[in-house]
């Protein structure tokens, strides 16, 4: 799965740019698991979405279709601060080695609106549409929210060896598991009559992303489960570094964006 998008600032616009093939990698992507959603041990995700006239596989491309989307509203809030953000990646004077933790910061940032996003628009799709208790299905939605942005950076890790403070984007393992974090406390923060359990939510998101990676050649979701197992106290350290540093700068759409509804990580 090859994604691209940016953000950027051209003269007084501000515009997102996206990738035409961007939508068909990711259905093609979620549309080869449908067989998945057929098996017994996941066919409650098909009866989840008769009500809406969806398939799994459709709902878990259009939020990662979201994801990426609302991640570049975020960047464009950042570059109204030229000062603090001053390093645009689609610029001719953009040098990916520099400025990197910050970059980082940045991504964080996006990440976190992206994900916040995506997960309230699934939010408003069931109080509008569905017929059942939405304390029955919550646990699910937010399972397939997860899976979705999830299996987009496992997919696209093409196998990269775990790094902290290198490149222009924080390593795809450590998005995700910080985004899960972020998706896990809107949840908690919108719903305080429900009984969310985080690691019961986490162990069926990690039950569903093994069986979407389960035939692929070096299977990523593997390199992913022993990279955890090998750097858990690293990883956990760098992204309480990250959140850290991100509450620190009022330009970013932490503080810019943040609504009522949107948690505080």
């Amino acid at each position: 799965m090859t994604v691209n998008a940016g953000a950027s600032k051209h003269g007084e616009y501000f515009l997102v740019g996206i990738n035409y093939g961007v939508l068909y990698n990711l259905f093609s992507f979620f549309h080869s698991k449908s067989e998945i959603f057929k098996q017994p041990e996941f066919s409650e995700y098909s009866k989840l979405f008769k009500d809406f006239n969806l398939k799994p596989q459709d709902f878990l491309t259009v939020i990662a279709f979201q994801f990426i989307f609302f991640h570049e509203i975020a960047h464009l809030v950042q570059l109204k601060s030229t000062e603090d953000f001053s390093f645009n990646e689609n610029s001719p004077e953009y040098i990916e080695s520099e400025n990197v933790f910050s970059r980082h910061v940045h991504e964080f940032d996006a990440d976190w609106f992206g994900s916040c996003k995506s997960m309230l628009a699934s939010l408003k799709l069931l109080e509008d549409r569905a017929t059942f208790p939405i304390d029955g299905v919550i646990k699910q939605v937010t399972t397939l929210v997860i899976t979705s942005i999830a299996s987009y950076f496992i997919e696209s890790s093409t196998n990269k060896p775990l790094y902290f403070e290198e490149l222009k984007h924080p390593h795809n393992f450590i998005r995700f598991l910080y985004i899960t974090e972020f998706i896990l406390l809107l949840v908690i923060h919108n719903f305080p009559t429900i009984a969310i359990a985080p690691n019961e939510i986490t162990s069926e998101f990690l039950r569903l992303a093994n069986a979407f990676f389960f035939e692929e050649k070096d299977n990523p979701f593997i390199n992913f489960i022993e990279a955890y197992q090998n750097k858990k106290s690293e990883i956990n350290i760098y992204i309480q570094k990250l959140k850290k540093q991100a509450s620190q700068h009022n330009h970013l759409a932490l503080q810019q964006l943040h609504s009522k509804d949107m948690s505080s990580n």
